[in-house]
């Protein structure tokens, strides 16, 4: 027996198509039926990322905001001299002023 006789193409088309649609529409009842469970994962994980990224943005905020301060504090730190000598790690003396100015 021949095959290729036997089956019209344009029907095995079709039929491929229905069935490869409702398979489709099989899994999207699926995902429907675990959708609330499927969201809450979803909102646990992007709740943790939150929490996790929070304080590494603060700290760019507190960085951007203290930089100027800093910088002020840096320049005028620069110009001390102490016995003709400049001061050293002027840098880590303005974050110091700083933090002790935010703490205050």
């Amino acid at each position: 027996m021949n095959w290729n006789n036997k089956l019209n193409k344009r029907y095995t088309l079709i039929s491929l198509y229905v069935i490869v649609t409702c398979i489709i529409i099989y899994c999207l009842s699926l995902v429907a039926k675990s959708a609330p469970s499927i969201i809450k994962d979803i909102m646990s994980k992007v709740n943790w990322f939150i929490q996790v990224a929070k304080p590494i943005l603060l700290g760019f905020v507190f960085a951007y905001l203290f930089d100027p301060l800093n910088d002020f504090f840096e320049e005028k730190l620069k110009k001390i001299k102490i016995k003709n000598r400049q001061l050293k790690a002027t840098r880590s003396w303005a974050v110091l002023i700083t933090i002790i100015l935010f703490l205050l």
